[in-house]
């Protein structure tokens, strides 16, 4: 039988579900992320951003959709954690924002919440860039529009919003400032995408990921502009092999 309405029960129960992937995988996203710079923390702060989105939404269990999403949005905003964490909790805004009159949504507003959701993040960065959380966001975004066109099933929806999710995820490395290609930091939204996707019920799916990014012993405090490493080695492991992103030397233990 079809699903064809969002209800504010269904997306409680959608951001819990997402909250709990984002806490399953955080290490893995802790490694994975190297944009603006390599700090280690973003699944981290992804998850309790999350967290406070499902302890204030829980709340208003069993009201409308519009009460349970502004309240999801309302704990995020508070609770939010580093730029990842600020990013959700403007998806959050924006989606909630779009929703606010309603009790129940189908997937051609489903769509055009998320759209509002990403153009509200975009609004909250001051120099967006392509190849990041925000690009994997739009294309998902938009793959969701073209489809609710046709598509009434929310199941059917969210399996393509997925794949159209993983598929601008692969194109992320060459979207990215050179130096930072050597792991796309829009895994977290793939991550994220198909944690939040009402269709999945186990692990998200795979996705491509660079080599961990880990300090050397001689490595320095990461630069804040971006693109840039000061003086320091960071020393990045794949499989049995070592190289350093300054040096590029394979197996180098630390930079000359």
């Amino acid at each position: 039988m079809a699903v064809t309405q969002l209800d504010g029960r269904g997306f409680g129960r959608f951001v819990v579900a997402g909250t709990y992937f984002l806490g399953k995988y955080r290490s893995v996203l802790n490694d994975l992320n190297v944009f603006p710079v390599p700090d280690g923390d973003t699944g981290s702060n992804m998850f309790l951003t999350a967290k406070a989105a499902v302890r204030e939404a829980g709340t208003v269990r069993g009201e409308s959709l519009a009460i349970v999403a502004a309240a999801a949005a309302k704990g995020s905003l508070l609770g939010a954690r580093g730029n990842s964490g600020v990013i959700l909790s403007q998806m959050l805004r924006g989606f909630a924002h779009s929703v606010r009159h309603r009790d129940a949504i189908d997937t051609f507003q489903i769509a055009l919440g998320m759209r509002e959701a990403v153009t509200a993040a975009r609004a909250a960065l001051t120099k967006p860039v392509e190849g990041t959380i925000i690009s994997v966001a739009g294309a998902a975004a938009e793959e969701a529009y073209r489809l609710a066109v046709r598509e009434p099933d929310l199941y059917r929806l969210a399996n393509g919003i997925v794949r159209a999710a993983n598929a601008a995820l692969e194109r992320t490395p060459e979207q990215l400032p050179a130096s930072m290609r050597a792991a796309p930091a829009s895994a977290i939204l793939s991550k994220a995408c198909c944690a939040f996707s009402p269709s999945r019920r186990s692990a998200p799916p795979r996705f491509r990921a660079g080599p961990s990014v880990r300090p050397c012993s001689r490595a320095g405090k990461p630069s804040a502009s971006i693109g840039t490493v000061p003086s320091s080695c960071w020393k990045m492991r794949r499989s049995k092999r070592t190289r350093c992103a300054n040096c590029l030397r394979s197996r180098a233990t630390r930079c000359s």
